[in-house]
Protein backbone atom coordinates (compact mmCIF):
# COMPACT_ATOMS: atom_id res chain seq x y z
CA UNK A 1 0.00 0.00 0.00
CA UNK A 2 1.38 3.39 -0.99
CA UNK A 3 0.77 6.31 1.34
CA UNK A 4 0.52 9.90 0.25
CA UNK A 5 2.59 11.18 3.17
CA UNK A 6 5.74 13.09 2.41
CA UNK A 7 8.81 10.89 2.66
CA UNK A 8 11.28 11.55 5.45
CA UNK A 9 14.19 9.95 3.56
CA UNK A 10 15.81 11.73 0.60
CA UNK A 11 14.46 10.54 -2.75
CA UNK A 12 16.03 10.43 -6.20
CA UNK A 13 15.37 13.59 -8.19
CA UNK A 14 12.81 12.07 -10.59
CA UNK A 15 10.73 10.55 -7.81
CA UNK A 16 10.95 13.72 -5.73
CA UNK A 17 9.78 15.78 -8.71
CA UNK A 18 6.79 13.47 -9.08
CA UNK A 19 5.96 13.82 -5.36
CA UNK A 20 6.25 17.61 -5.60
CA UNK A 21 4.32 17.67 -8.90
CA UNK A 22 6.96 19.70 -10.71
CA UNK A 23 8.97 18.86 -13.83
CA UNK A 24 12.21 17.01 -13.07
CA UNK A 25 14.16 19.34 -15.38
CA UNK A 26 12.88 22.41 -13.50
CA UNK A 27 13.77 20.84 -10.15
CA UNK A 28 17.28 19.99 -11.41
CA UNK A 29 17.73 23.56 -12.71
CA UNK A 30 16.66 25.02 -9.35
CA UNK A 31 19.05 22.71 -7.50
CA UNK A 32 21.94 23.55 -9.81
CA UNK A 33 21.21 27.28 -9.34
CA UNK A 34 21.40 26.79 -5.56
CA UNK A 35 17.79 27.88 -4.95
CA UNK A 36 16.69 24.46 -3.67
CA UNK A 37 18.74 22.24 -1.32
CA UNK A 38 19.73 18.72 -2.37
CA UNK A 39 22.40 16.12 -1.78
CA UNK A 40 24.55 15.63 -4.88
CA UNK A 41 26.78 12.57 -4.90
CA UNK A 42 28.45 12.02 -8.24
CA UNK A 43 25.67 11.77 -10.81
CA UNK A 44 23.02 11.05 -8.16
CA UNK A 45 20.82 13.83 -6.83
CA UNK A 46 18.78 13.16 -3.69
CA UNK A 47 16.04 15.47 -2.51
CA UNK A 48 14.43 15.70 0.93
CA UNK A 49 10.83 16.28 -0.17
CA UNK A 50 9.46 17.88 3.05
CA UNK A 51 12.30 20.42 3.09
CA UNK A 52 11.83 21.31 -0.57
CA UNK A 53 8.03 21.50 -0.19
CA UNK A 54 8.49 23.97 2.69
CA UNK A 55 11.02 25.98 0.64
CA UNK A 56 8.63 26.16 -2.33
CA UNK A 57 5.75 27.22 -0.06
CA UNK A 58 7.96 29.95 1.40
CA UNK A 59 8.87 31.16 -2.10
CA UNK A 60 5.21 31.15 -3.14
CA UNK A 61 4.30 33.33 -0.15
CA UNK A 62 7.04 35.80 -1.01
CA UNK A 63 5.98 35.98 -4.66
CA UNK A 64 2.31 36.46 -3.75
CA UNK A 65 3.08 39.87 -2.26
CA UNK A 66 5.17 41.07 -5.23
CA UNK A 67 3.42 42.95 -8.00
CA UNK A 68 4.72 42.34 -11.51
CA UNK A 69 4.11 45.58 -13.32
Amino acid sequence: MVTRQLQSDPLPLNLAARCLRVPARWLRDEIEAGRIPALIAGRSVLVHVPTVAAKLAERAKGEAGVSRE
